[in-house]
């Protein structure tokens, strides 16, 4: 799908929040509330935008995340199709996406202590079996940027302040009761979920919904509102980086956050503890144009960068920041 400027605006404006009032979407836009309607469900439609997810703080449910890379024996179409939708519908798996390179697999997931850790690993290379080859696990330390706006080529009026994650413990600040983790599974799978929905979902008022919603973005729990893009709608080629740095001292780390942040390309950024400590998720136009993220990368690290992989991401098959096993 060939998109225009009011295409990229409506996008733009969806990622920062996807539950922007349509009346101030259109007075940013510049356009009709019903050419931006008309607009939104072409994008859905043609898969440019392939969900509406919240961006809730993980950090108030799990106590870590983690990240496997997973290396596969030579599998049949079958079997490869098993494997992706057991990764698709696993109770701990936020995040995963098959790779081209030396790795099939990159997959993020979520737990609530140790033990929890060992049994999501366990249950995962035991169902791949004799499948799997070898895996690389690193564990989550801080989220430093996860943002999609710079890939629409479009400057932001004011700057928006970049939200950070960082694991360490589960927070118990905010108690909530059964109709908060509800409204947060809704708004999980859907962040355009009508408030009226959720009222008939816990049997409640819609000014209850609007009051409790607003406690949730008060206490920092629920973060935002936004879009998964089809980066393949965009013409774009996908790619993590896995980086081993030396001297990752708050000052390298400062630097980091900076260059990161300033690179539009560079929609994603963790930093880990594992083989490698330091996690980029980037878009490039072509081939050509991703050399030039890379060697600018390498150059800002210089000596400091010891060792680096990269892999093309082929496609991405699920994203969400909390899991429907919460309410456990």
């Amino acid at each position: 799908m060939k998109l225009d400027m009011t295409d990229k605006k409506i996008l733009f404006y969806l990622e920062k929040n996807a539950r922007m009032p349509m009346s101030k979407m259109a007075k940013l836009v510049e356009k009709s509330r019903e050419l931006i309607t008309y607009r939104i469900k072409k994008l859905e439609q043609n898969n440019v935008i392939k969900k509406y997810i919240t961006r809730i703080n993980q950090s108030h449910f799990y106590i870590g995340g983690g990240n496997l890379t997973l290396k596969l024996k030579y599998i049949k179409r079958k079997r490869h199709l098993e494997i992706i939708e057991y990764f698709k519908f696993h109770k701990n798996i936020n995040w995963f996406a098959e790779l081209c390179g030396t790795q099939d697999f990159s997959i993020t997931f979520l737990y609530k202590n140790m033990q929890d850790l060992a049994k999501i690993i366990s249950e995962i290379t035991t169902f791949l079996g004799e499948d799997l080859q070898s895996h690389n696990l690193s564990l989550q330390i801080s989220e430093y940027k996860f943002d999609r706006k710079g890939i629409l080529e479009l400057k932001e009026r004011k700057n928006s302040k970049n939200i950070e994650t960082h694991f360490d413990k589960i927070s118990t600040s905010e108690k909530l009761d059964n109709n908060d983790i509800i409204i947060l599974k809704e708004l999980a799978l859907n962040s355009k979920i009508k408030n009226i929905e959720l009222a008939k979902k816990i049997k409640m008022s819609e000014d209850i919904v609007r009051i409790r919603i607003k406690k949730l973005e008060k206490a920092n729990i629920i973060q935002g509102y936004t879009i998964v893009i089809n980066h393949h709608s965009l013409d774009l080629e996908g790619y993590v980086l896995y980086l081993q740095i030396e001297d990752m001292t708050e000052n390298m780390q400062q630097k980091i956050k900076n260059f990161v942040n300033l690179n539009p390309s560079i929609y994603f950024c963790g930093r880990v503890a594992g083989k490698f400590n330091l996690i980029i998720g980037l878009y490039s136009k072509n081939r050509n144009h991703f050399k030039e993220l890379l060697l600018n990368l390498r150059n800002f690290l210089g000596e400091h960068l010891k060792d680096y992989e990269f892999h093309l991401l082929m496609e991405e098959h699920k994203e969400v920041f909390v899991l429907e096993n919460i309410l456990g």
